[in-house]
């Protein structure tokens, strides 16, 4: 699940418990992190050394599971 507050701003997930299951959000909004993800790969991947690149990606990589996961469950 994420929060929003109008169009501007949006949480990463945060994990919602009820009844010791996990809340999901909508299918919408979990395409919505995924994109949104991609874009800042590609905005601030440019920043980062490049001794930091690989386990950054690695990183990366790892989090868009996580999210397509999400999204299996959505």
């Amino acid at each position: 699940m994420s929060l929003r507050q109008f169009s501007q701003l949006h949480t990463n997930l945060v994990n919602v418990l009820l009844n010791d299951r996990p809340v999901r959000a909508s299918t919408q909004s979990v395409l919505w992190s995924l994109e949104s993800k991609e874009r800042v790969w590609e905005n601030r991947s440019k920043y980062l050394a490049d001794a930091e690149k690989e386990a950054a990606r690695q990183a990366y990589d790892q989090a868009l599971i996580i999210y397509e996961t999400i999204l299996l469950q959505a």
